[in-house]
């Protein structure tokens, strides 16, 4: 998906130091899950790369670039949550604090009217998650003439730094945030 590929962009440009060492991102190629029953129900287990996370049972998992996208089966809406290396843990970027990094990424996104049209932050917050300080920014845009809404926590894991987003359209909202929160809240070293 284009849009989660900027919105990485944006992230990885505000963790860049002067140096500007590009990060390799790469988690490789990531393993379908086998079949099985739901972990707990409607969910299931996804094996990637050195963890482990629930996602929706009939969601589809597809490789992008440093991650994986998790994509509602439905294509006529928007609904997913993405899962990405940004900055590998031996890159020197990957010292750079979350929270400030996200706040620069958000300036970045109100600037560029044209991803990110009718962009409008509705809130950020600073926090911790697996045992280390993160960031969460939630904003709406407009995506295709679609009022969308996004939720991107910066995280750190594995001594690299990640980011989790969820994309919907604003009235797949209520039915999305239950799908990343459980998301979050099972992400596992594998």
């Amino acid at each position: 998906m284009f849009l989660t590929a900027a919105v990485a962009a944006g992230v990885l440009l505000a963790l860049r130091d002067d140096t500007g060492r590009a990060a390799s991102g790469a988690t490789g190629g990531e393993t379908p899950p086998p079949s099985q029953p739901p972990s707990t129900p409607p969910y299931r287990v996804y094996y990637g790369e050195g963890y482990t996370v629930n996602v929706p049972f009939d969601w589809s998992a597809s490789p992008e670039e440093g991650g994986t996208l998790f994509s509602a089966p439905d294509a006529t809406v928007i609904r997913t949550i993405s899962l990405g290396e940004l900055i590998a843990a031996d890159d020197v970027a990957a010292v750079a604090d979350v929270g400030e990094a996200l706040e620069r990424a958000a300036e970045s996104f109100e600037a560029d009217p044209v991803t990110y049209p009718g962009y409008r932050q509705e809130r950020f917050t600073e926090l911790r998650y697996l045992g280390a300080d993160a960031a969460e920014l939630q904003f709406t845009f407009t995506a295709a003439d679609v009022e969308s809404r996004m939720r991107m926590r910066l995280f750190r894991f594995d001594g690299a730094i990640y980011s989790a987003i969820l994309t919907t359209q604003l009235d797949q909202w209520n039915a999305s945030v239950p799908h990343f929160e459980t998301f979050l809240r099972t992400f596992r070293a594998d």
